[in-house]
């Protein structure tokens, strides 16, 4: 790169190759899936799936079906931001950008930010775009310098997901935007990758068993009312009036399978903990949500603005 971006900080950048800029990134075993999920040898366990795998790969899944929604929210950004100016950051964005809704294509300052260096090498030389390889616990990025934040399943990987907003609160302007299009609540029997991936006449007693319980706390009687009860209780006697830490679970992940199922997934989050915890730094919804919705939220794409 010839010119220097100015909303990043150059003391943070280690070296730059062509049009990928790379921040230094802490050795860590969700960095070094990140960067050997390539050469994960998964071929024995790939061939006994016979559902969902199996139709991905015939193309019959090959649409997003979360791709109108991004549309949508592209077609927000658009009317609220400036196409040649404002700094868009995609955390977690690279070379898949069908699941944005190809976004590089609607903003000249839109930048993605990711762990995962080939992704990013990818992306940079598919587009012909700059990319950042960092770490989203600690961006090489100045503060409040990007107009725009956008997340695509991504909020649910990091370990760390209330480190990720500080720093997200951190970076962004007054008066910008966050757009968060996260996989929420991820289920503690995703690391296996079963379900909907293996028929059950396949599976081992033990997988069996575990498909089984996934199935019964599925069940909406099971799973609905501990969600109701924890957002009323927040919502009732927990005050957003200072900053809180994020809530959320921590689940175990699966580093040795790449199944793109969130089998990996560090974190199940509720989306009205993270509508609170923006509130609580100063930010507002673009809609208003009554009491009775917050406790009943269910919407997938979140959209905060910071407090000019």
């Amino acid at each position: 790169m010839k010119d220097k971006l100015p909303f990043l900080d150059y003391d943070l950048i280690e070296k730059s190759r062509g049009n990928v800029l790379y921040a230094k990134i802490m050795e860590s075993k969700i960095s070094r899936f990140h960067n050997n999920k390539y050469d994960l040898n998964v071929d024995a366990y790939l061939k006994t799936l016979d559902l969902y795998h199996s139709r991905k790969n015939s193309g019959e899944l090959a649409n997003n079906p979360k791709l109108p929604s991004i549309n949508e929210v592209n077609q927000l950004l658009m009317k609220n931001l400036n196409q040649e100016e404002d700094i868009i950051l995609d955390v977690g964005g690279s070379n898949h950008q069908k699941r944005t809704g190809n976004t590089y294509s609607l903003f000249k300052q839109y930048y993605p930010l990711n762990i995962d260096a080939v992704a990013i090498e990818s992306y940079a030389n598919t587009y012909n775009r700059v990319g950042l390889l960092a770490s989203a616990e600690n961006m090489p990025i100045k503060d409040k310098s990007i107009d725009c934040i956008i997340t695509n399943a991504f909020l649910e990987h990091p370990e760390y997901p209330d480190t990720i907003l500080n720093e997200f609160v951190r970076i962004l302007k007054p008066g910008g935007i966050v757009v968060h299009n996260d996989a929420w609540f991820c289920r503690w029997w995703q690391r296996f990758g079963l379900i909907g991936f293996k028929s059950f006449n396949k599976m081992t007693l033990k997988e069996k068993s575990i498909y089984l319980l996934a199935k019964l706390s599925e069940n909406p009687i099971i799973r609905f009312p501990p969600i109701i009860i924890g957002r009323a209780v927040e919502e009732l006697f927990y005050s957003t009036k200072k900053p809180i830490r994020l809530r959320y679970k921590k689940l175990k992940p699966n580093f040795n399978l790449n199944l793109g199922a969130d089998e990996h997934a560090c974190s199940s989050i509720d989306p009205l903990s993270v509508i609170r915890f923006y509130e609580s730094n100063g930010f507002s919804g673009y809609e208003h949500l009554s009491l009775l919705k917050r406790i009943f939220f269910k919407k997938y794409c979140l959209i905060m603005r910071k407090a000019d």
